[in-house]
Order: structure tokens, then C-alpha cells, then sequence
């Protein structure tokens, strides 16, 4: 692969980036602390301001048990009508369905080392058209967890996972996840469902995670190895993806915080049918910095941030770049209400002219509402305003919400693709071990480029039962 002058200057701003984060923390003096390491790059993380604690083992208390081992079953089952299975702008299809997603986890956890074991199955049954649409997803793998100190923490992950689908466009930075770690709930667990097509894939992904926490601050780093394997190579090409991140942040003074992120991946392709020879390369990175705030008042909290993100194919294949900034406010007028509003600003000068390096395009990542994924081969200005919003009735019920839009403006062109995602969930918990679920999302994408415009209604009510 051809190195370009170009590819230098962004090495050399992520080690800026990793650098400059690792002197906000290591200024901060070395008490320990202990905390879960936040998720993958692209938002403020409030670095810890107390000192660990001795964790507590799990007891057993209310779940099953094999030896030492603590198991931890579910079921969720329900029915749903989807307007739209695939988000499809040109043959959308709705049927109603049912939906079945039985999980496992097993840990064995000494308080140093925690070893857990995990699989899950996530299948969709369309009795009213062709059974070739059904859907048998299914994920397995483990998780080992190293408390070197209550302040360090080393994590490796394996994982295989199946899809009967493929999305239109991959995303350019892998999502770290742990079924160890709880689900994001609420609100803020909210994304925009992505274009689909059949096509069953294969991942296999090694994750390591290395978290350190300091007196009021933390730094963590991470980095992902995955293969996908396709069934149907003439729709999609085989391809590696490694990435690596870092992230870190610190208190600067009682109420405010600076934290930075930074990111790298590179795909590799193998030449196949959808990539003929020459199938070069691509890479993107994203860093970003800024400042966040503790509650103000106990009513307001909020941050803000700016960075720039980048891409290139290699070989000559071009390149793309811009800055990315945006803010996020968090409301909390009552201790069982809360209310989030937040924008965000990507802009994206490209050049890129060789074909999409896996036959099909990376996207643009941090755009959860959005009811289409940009390629980062497209020049577009892109404005996303999103509002979130949780609200508990009762210890039993509580409901939770969304709306985000996302404008796309097509730089040096009339085009345009502007699209909406509305969401609403309920739950409401009937025991310990049973609770009741009512979804509903709504998106659609409103475009003067031919082929493009599309709308999707789904709606579901089923039950989460825990043993």
C-alpha cells in the first residue's frame, strides 16, 4: 500500500491526540480509583471524582448457578409489524412478524479475575410472505476481565456472531460492546434502523481494553480485530477491520472537565467479485476534544467538543476530511425526569474516486438517528439536532423517547437528503422477573435524489423474562 505524505500528517495527529490525553491524566496524582471503562470514542465521559471501593462479590442471590459458576438466562419474545423490513427506497416490504431472543451469560468472578461466558440467538418469523426473509442471528463468546488493581483493568474479548443480513453501508469505527456490561436503557439506548439486504455474514472479533483510572481522571485504550465473511461475494467483498482508540479525562477544576478521544481503523479487502483487482485499502480517524460540566445547580449539566475526521483509499484511490463539533445539554427538572438535547456538525470534503474498497461503502460514524448512513466518499455538510428524553412513572413503568433529524446537504450540488427518526418505548416491570415492552419508531428520509426517499413504521409489544 502506497503511504502517502497525507497518511503521515494524520498519524502524526492521532499521536498528538493519544499523547495530549495521556498528559491530562498522568498530571492528575496516581490515587486509585475503580470505575467501568466508558464505551468506544465519540462522546464526553464524566472522569470518576471519588475513590474506588472494595467491589463486593455477587452473592447468587436470585439466580441460577452451576459450581462457582452464576448464570444469568433471559427471554425476550415478541410480535411486531415493520412497515419497511429492510428500509428499502424502491420494493419495501411490511408484514408483521415474530421475534424471538433467548440469552445467556455465565460469569466466574474471584474478585481479581472475572471470566464470562456468553450466547445469544435473535430470530425474526415472517409467516405471511416468503420464508426467505426470516432472519437466525446468533452471537457467542467470552469475556476476561484482570483487576490488577482496584485502578487498572485489562479486558480481552472474543466473539462470533452470524447475520442473516448485511447493511448497505458499514460503519468506518467498530462499536465496542460487552453483554458483561449493563445495556444502555432508555433513551439514550436509541438508534435509527440501517438499510438491510440478505446476504449471511459471519464476524469473528478479538477485542483488548486497557483502563486506568487516576485521582479524578481516567485514560482508557482499546483496540479491535474482526474479519467478516459474506455468503454472496458478488454483493459483498470479505474484509479485516483494525482499529485502535484512546480516550481519557480529567477534572480541571470542582465543576468543570476536559476529556479527548481518538480513533484509527483500517480495512482490508480481499479481491474478490465486488472488489476486483486492484482492491485497495481505506482508513479513516476521528480525534475530537472538550470540556463537560458537572450538574449545575442539580438541574443542568452539559458539554461541548471540536475535532476533525479523515479518510483515505489507498493507492491513489483519494481522500476526505473536515471538522466535527457539536454540544449536548442534560436537564433534569425532577429526579425522575430527564431531558437531553444535543447537535452535532460533520463536514466532509472528499476526493475520493475509487470504488467503494468492499463493494460496500463505510459510512460516516456518530450519526445514531440518522435513517441513512453517508458514505465517507460523499462531500456533505450535515447538521443533527436529536432530543431524548426519560420519564419514570412509577418504580414500575416507565416510558422513554427520542427525535432526532439529520440534514444532509450535498456540497457543490442542489442534492439534498434530509430524514427524521421518531421513538418511543414503554416498560413496565410485573415481578422481578417479568417485564412488559411496547415499542414504536418511526423514520423516514425525504431526498430529491432518484430512488432514495423512503419511510418505515415498526411497532412491537412483547415481554422480558429473567429466571
Amino acid at each position: 500500500m502506497a503511504i502517502t505524505i497525507g497518511w503521515l500528517e494524520r498519524r502524526y495527529r492521532i499521536a498528538a491526540l493519544f499523547l495530549c490525553v495521556s498528559c491530562v491524566c498522568f498530571l492528575a496524582s496516581f490515587d486509585a480509583a475503580l470505575a467501568q471503562a466508558p464505551g468506544a470514542p465519540g462522546g464526553a465521559a464524566e472522569p470518576p471524582l471519588e475513590p474506588p471501593l472494595v467491589r463486593q462479590l455477587p452473592n447468587g442471590t436470585d439466580t441460577l448457578s452451576l459450581g462457582d459458576w452464576l448464570l444469568y438466562p433471559t427471554v425476550n419474545f415478541h410480535t411486531f409489524y415493520d412497515s419497511n423490513i429492510y428500509s428499502s427506497a424502491t420494493t419495501p416490504i411490511s408484514t408483521a412478524g415474530l421475534n424471538f431472543n433467548p440469552t445467556l451469560l455465565a460469569t466466574y468472578d474471584t474478585g481479581i479475575h472475572t471470566t464470562s461466558l456468553y450466547g445469544n440467538i435473535s430470530s425474526n418469523v415472517y409467516p405471511f410472505i416468503d420464508y426467505i426473509n426470516n432472519t437466525f442471528d446468533r452471537q457467542a463468546g467470552f469475556v476476561e476481565k484482570y483487576e490488577a488493581m482496584r485502578d487498572l483493568i485489562f479486558t480481552v474479548q472474543g466473539s462470533y456472531s452470524h447475520a442473516t443480513n448485511a447493511n448497505v453501508f458499514n460503519q468506518a469505527l467498530p462499536t465496542i460492546t460487552s453483554p458483561t456490561s449493563p445495556p444502555v436503557t432508555g433513551a439514550a439506548g436509541i438508534t435509527a434502523a440501517q438499510q438491510t439486504f440478505i446476504n449471511p455474514n459471519d464476524t469473528y472479533t478479538a477485542t483488548g481494553t486497557i483502563y486506568k483510572e487516576f485521582n479524578r481522571a481516567f485514560l482508557t485504550m482499546s483496540g479491535v480485530l474482526s474479519t467478516t465473511e459474506y455468503a454472496n461475494q458478488l454483493l459483498s467483498t470479505n474484509y479485516t477491520l483494525e482499529s485502535y482508540s484512546v480516550r481519557g479525562g480529567a477534572w480541571f477544576s470542582p465543576l468543570f472537565y476536559a476529556y479527548a478521544n481518538g480513533a484509527q481503523s483500517l480495512e482490508t479487502p480481499t479481491v474478490g467479485p465486488a472488489c476486483p483487482s486492484p482492491c485497495p485499502n481505506s482508513t479513516y480517524y476521528q480525534v475530537q476534544a472538550g470540556i463537560g460540566s458537572a450538574k449545575i445547580g442539580m438541574l443542568f449539566s452539559g458539554s461541548i467538543y471540536y475535532g476533525y475526521q479523515g479518510s483515505e483509499v489507498a493507492d491513489g484511490g483519494g481522500t476526505a476530511g473536515g471538522p466535527i463539533y457539536g454540544a449536548k445539554l442534560l436537564y433534569s427538572p425532577t429526579l425522575v425526569w430527564n431531558i437531553t438535547v444535543s447537535v452535532d456538525r460533520v463536514i466532509n470534503i472528499s476526493n475520493i474516486t475509487a470504488t467503494t474498497p468492499t463493494g460496500t461503502p463505510q459510512a460516516l460514524p456518530g450519526l445514531s438517528l440518522a435513517a441513512a448512513a453517508i458514505p465517507f466518499g460523499q462531500s456533505v455538510e450535515i447538521i443533527a439536532p436529536a432530543l431524548r428524553s426519560d420519564y419514570q412513572f412509577s418504580e414500575q413503568t416507565s416510558i422513554f423517547g427520542a427525535i432526532g433529524y439529520t440534514g444532509v446537504n450535498y456540497i457543490d450540488s442542489t442534492q439534498f437528503q434530509n430524514s427524521w427518526v421518531a421513538s418511543v418505548g414503554i416498560r413496565h416491570i410485573l415481578s422481578s422477573h417479568l417485564t412488559l415492552t411496547f415499542d414504536y419508531q418511526y423514520s423516514t428520509i425525504v431526498s430529491n435524489i432518484p430512488l432514495t426517499s423512503l419511510t418505515r413504521n415498526y411497532t412491537a409489544l412483547g415481554a422480558i423474562y429473567k429466571f
